[in-house]
């Protein structure tokens, strides 16, 4: 931790402490904790980590042996309920000690409002998904909380929700997990409800030490074991991503310790400890034969009684090969046997290696199903065994185990979902019946729930079946589901997990009947012997209506035509795909290129297609393709968009693009909106995502009241931190000379109520540093015309604000802006003012050394060096050193110009490095000759730069979007506040970030259209809520969000 809080830019006491492995005993590794607790009693700990509130979850004795340790360090005791006032101390108080905080599970759990003591309730799912919903400063230790007992909470775990994000966390500093969990007990923590303290700026958590070490449980966010010699990772909840590679520590988010053999770290303890523990058990062992069998170690387990009489018995004859009951069972085989509290490992085992070849087989040959919830003492009672056993006797049934969450101890019960197949109702309910009876001789509970909710191979349910036969079926009986559904549901109420509890009331067989009736699927086999499919939750065919024949009816086929066939529409085709009635055409200028795309992508149709920007007489086959497709989505440069939307207004079809609305398009609007048409631009990341989400937080400060006053937001799709490997630290991810000229455009923005112009000369001049979590060294240019979103954003409008005539409560800052990593406009400064990015053709004398490389090239002359050409720029002989020191001075000209202070001798050195990798000080390589109609200074640099490979992404290279938008506010009380949302993308999966975010908001605006859930129609962007509410959901689905938090300001 004392690293990790260096690289946050904290020196803290902690640091001078190494991992416990790296001393010789216990007696050496106290003296350094109380060393640092010295440390911490003379100088304190910085102010902004304080109080350092170090939580410790559980009673037991690891908790206790967590707490001895933290009892080193100057310290104070603190009750949960006592948190909220520690944030008031101030002084000595407050830096020079930590404060220790033990929770059990009544400061971690309350029962779930309105559930009486004697009620079920719903699951941990259903209480996660309230929590998260509710908000998260619910008042703390309320007097009248629901608690019950102990006992009833490991009974009844599905009757309590977590509380442990409101009243714990948003006061811990450091969480040591020290409880027992399992997976039917809520969880402690939870992915949304961190995330949710951390975008309300309520999260203080700098590090986890879960000892308990269970993936994704009591903490979601466990999401790897870590080792001794890697013990950390850090999980960002911005973006719910684990950093495990590299260096980690200065990446944002949440450091977390997962070592589930912590006992290693301390050898020479862990050894005598365990020795002395095993040491009574040793003789018996030394006596005994490895080559004994199962049955002459001792009785079975389950009997404690006859444990140890049997006990008693064999120490007093003296019995050899006979083990004490802790070791007998822990043995799992011998002499080639299983031992009878594992045999279920077998059937389990068996049950999943035969499950992927015969599921389909058998669906064919057993049409009923139904799932069982069996909660008991499964193994160690021998109950798993019995149930499976009873299965094996009814003939025609068989059974899958898909789920077991095994009790951690004695004390705690294990749970198993059984998938229970059989040929028809009859046999499906006699194989009910003996689950039951064998379940019931164990004291275990049963509940009969209907089908899997995630499989997607299992017979329809009897309102979604295929017309059969006469003959398919004939042993199926004729059973009126809906009167066994209302018999069962009256009969027998919902048990914990929302089924239907066969409990010990459910004794004859009509209850049994109608209760498997009632929540079984059972499917006659139509002609052909193929059963009827489920679909998959959450796909299309999902949510298909029955026909008049009992079947079901499909959603009808929707055809799209996507327009270019580039990077960015990878994500797009996956995510359309995913719903089977879609049809694709792709088409593509390139030949070959759309084929390579659909190349084993089902529904996909290549197509070769040449598009222009002529008249639409001009392009008959294009507009053949539009008509016989639902909707267009054009992926083409933006110069080409408004010739699609001429053919979409022609043939009445709508149409998606990811580029701005040009002034040719706009006034489209009029026409698509008589016609009925929606022509849905800027639908990808800048721009796309940054007007949603901005407009997601603007609304949220207005639905609160606030008057906003300022507003910033600013994007960089960049190379990932450690494929910034060139001095620029920047790549290509389009047109090297679009990158190019895009640095030289003038901007306009507003600040302090008032308006400021960058002439194109000054843009790289005024690059700012710019801050967006912790982890990145960025600046910030201006990005164009940032008034002109005043009326789209309902901040103010296009033309006044920002001037005299604006109102007095007018915005008072409007800024739109490019991120690039620091460093980078500088360098890009000294080329633009030696006139390297001038984008003027060359010819009649303007640029002599480009014109003498043409003529060269056509066998007239010497062709001249890139370094020649680049002195004749700066005004110098042909040197090296004198070339970069003029390029510096003439950079440090424009930012006097600007008002900017001058480069630094480090800065200057960087533009000689970029010169130097660039080739302009190259005196033997000539200067590369271009077509006449791209003979220009920034042609010629897009040349050298755009084929290098450092500019260009290597396939293990990953690239990273950032974008962070700023609303300041002022509530009617006159409190100054500030929103921020930051929104960190990298590659995954093989598909870039800036694919993901272009194509996949592309692709969810398409969906939603062909879905007729957008009403919209005429010229748009996504700043509509119609718009970008579903399509922000979607893209939150796809894990691609914006992470919120909210600062009141001094």
């Amino acid at each position: 931790m004392g690293e990790r809080l260096l690289h946050q830019g904290f020196n803290t006491p902690m640091l001078a402490l190494g991992s416990t492995y790296m001393y010789p005993n216990e007696a050496a590794w106290r003296t350094a904790v109380k060393a640092c607790g010295q440390r911490i009693a003379d100088v304190g700990l910085p102010e902004e980590l304080c109080p350092y509130v170090c939580t410790v979850t559980g009673r037991g004795n690891v908790s206790k042996g967590v707490q001895e340790i933290l009892e080193l360090l100057p310290h104070k005791r603190v009750a949960p309920e006592d948190l909220p006032s520690l944030m008031e101390l101030s002084g000595p108080e407050r830096t020079r000690q930590i404060f220790i905080c033990e929770t059990s599970w009544q400061h971690m759990v309350r029962r779930r409002p309105g559930v009486p003591s004697d009620a079920p309730a719903g699951t941990e799912a259903a209480a996660d998904a309230d929590a998260a919903a509710a908000p998260a400063a619910a008042p703390a230790f309320a007097a009248d909380d629901p608690l019950a007992s102990r006992d009833e909470f490991h009974e009844h775990p599905e009757r309590y929700e977590s509380v442990f994000h409101q009243r714990v966390a948003p006061y811990t500093s450091a969480l040591f997990v020290c409880h027992y969990w399992e997976a039917r007990f809520p969880r402690t923590l939870t992915v949304k409800q961190t995330q949710r303290l951390h975008s309300e700026g309520r999260l203080r958590l700098s590090g986890v030490c879960d000892i308990s070490c269970d993936m994704r449980g009591a903490v979601e966010f466990l999401t790897t074991f870590t080792s001794i010699e890697r013990p950390f990772y850090v999980w960002d909840p911005a973006t719910d991503s684990s950093h495990t590679d590299g260096d980690i520590m200065g990446a944002p988010g949440i450091l977390y310790h997962a070592v589930d053999h912590l006992p290693s770290e301390c050898p020479l303890e862990a050894s005598q400890h365990f020795g002395h523990c095993l040491m009574p058990f040793v003789p018996a062992l030394a006596r005994s034969s490895p080559t004994a069998p199962i049955s002459a170690l001792g009785p079975d387990l389950n009997n404690d009684d006859e444990d140890a009489a049997a006990e008693e018995a064999a120490a007093a004859a003296g019995s050899a090969d006979f083990l004490p009951a802790p070791i007998r069972g822990a043995v799992v085989t011998a002499c080639g046997e299983m031992a009878p509290q594992f045999r279920y490992i077998l059937r389990l085992r068996a049950a999943h290696e035969a499950a992927a070849h015969k599921r389909v087989a058998r669906l064919r040959r057993r049409e009923s199903f139904v799932t069982l919830r069996l909660r008991g003492h499964l193994f160690d009672s021998g109950a798993i065994n019995l149930v499976l056993d009873a299965v094996e006797a009814v003939e025609g049934a068989s059974c899958d185990l898909t789920s077991v969450a095994v009790g951690k101890s004695g004390v705690h019960e294990s749970e198993a979902k059984l998938s229970l197949f059989a040929g028809n109702p009859g046999e499906l309910s006699h194989a009910v019946r003996a689950v039951v009876e064998a379940a019931r001789s164990k004291s275990t509970r049963v509940e009969v729930t209907g089908g899997d909710e995630d499989d997607d191979a299992l017979p329809a349910s009897p309102s979604a079946r295929a017309p059969a036969s006469p003959e398919a079926s004939p042993a199926v009986p004729d059973i009126d589901f809906a009167a066994a559904a209302a018999a069962a549901a009256a009969a027998h109420p919902l048990g914990p997990t929302g089924g239907m509890s066969l409990d010990a009331t459910t004794s004859d067989d009509s209850g049994i009947d109608a209760m498997v009736a009632a929540s079984a699927r059972h499917h006659p086999t139509p002609a052909g012997g193929s059963a009827a499919r489920r679909p998959a939750a959450g796909s299309a065919a999902a949510s298909a209506a029955p026909d008049s024949a009992g079947g079901l009816r499909s959603s009808p086929p929707k055809r799209i035509l996507l327009l270019g066939a580039g990077m960015m529409t990878k994500p797009l085709l996956r995510y359309l795909l995913r719903r089977p009635n879609n049809t694709i055409t792709v088409c593509s200028g390139i030949p070959g290129e759309a084929a390579a795309l659909c190349a084993g992508r089902p529904r996909t149709f290549p197509k070769d297609l040449s598009i222009s920007a002529n008249s639409m007489e001009d392009q008959p086959e294009l507009r053949a393709l539009v008509a016989s497709h639902d909707i267009a989505v054009s992926l083409l440069p933006a110069f080409l968009h408004v010739s699609v939307a001429r053919q979409c207004l022609a043939e009445g079809r709508h149409l998606v693009t990811a580029s701005y609305v040009s002034d040719e398009m706009a006034t489209l609007d009029e026409e698509a909106k008589a016609r009925g048409i929606l022509l849905l631009n800027e639908m990808g990341v800048d721009p796309g995502f940054d007007h949603m989400s901005a407009m997601r937080m603007i609304a949220a400060a207005r639905d609160a009241g606030e008057r906003i006053v300022g507003f910033s937001s600013s994007t960089g799709g960049l190379p990932a931190p450690e494929a910034a490997n060139n001095p620029l630290g920047y790549k290509f991810s389009w047109s090297p000379r679009g990158a190019l000229v895009a640095a030289r455009n003038a901007a306009l923005f507003v600040a302090d109520g008032a308006r400021v112009t960058v002439p194109s000369a000054h843009l790289l001049a005024t690059a700012k540093p710019f801050r967006a979590g912790r982890g990145f060294a960025l600046e910030v240019l201006p990005n164009r015309d940032s008034c002109k979103y005043a009326s789209k954003y309902g901040l103010g409008e296009d033309d006044t604000v920002g001037t005299d005539k604006a109102p007095a409560d007018g915005i008072a800052g409007l800024f739109r802006g490019t991120l690039r990593y620091a460093g980078f406009s500088r360098q890009l400064l000294a080329l633009a003012a030696l006139g390297l990015l001038d984008a003027e053709p060359a010819g009649a004398g303007t640029d002599p050394i480009l014109d003498a490389a043409a003529a060269a090239a056509d066998g007239s002359g010497a062709a001249p060096s890139l370094l020649e050409w680049t002195a004749s720029k700066a005004g110098t002989a042909a040197d090296a050193d004198a070339v970069v020191a003029a390029a510096c001075d003439k950079a440090d000209a424009v930012l006097a110009e600007a008002g900017s202070t001058p480069l630094t001798a480090e800065q200057r050195e960087q533009i000689g490095v970029m010169m130097r990798f660039a080739g302009l000080l190259d005196a033997s390589t000539p200067v590369p000759v271009l077509p006449a109609d791209k003979r220009s200074a920034v042609d010629t640099m897009a040349a050298l730069l755009g084929p290098k490979p450092s500019m260009n992404y290597a396939d293990n290279e990953r690239d990273m979007v950032i974008m962070q938008h700023t609303v300041d506010t002022v509530t009617p009380s006159g409190e100054r506040r500030q929103r921020n949302g930051l929104m960190v993308e990298y590659e995954r999966d093989g598909e870039t970030a800036m694919a993901r975010t272009v194509g996949l908001t592309a692709a969810i605006g398409a969906q939603l259209i062909l879905d007729g859930a957008i009403p919209l129609r005429g010229v748009r962007r996504p700043v509509d809520p119609e718009v970008y509410e579903p399509v922000l959901d979607g893209l939150e689905d796809e894990g691609i969000s914006m992470a919120e938090t909210v600062r009141t300001l001094a």
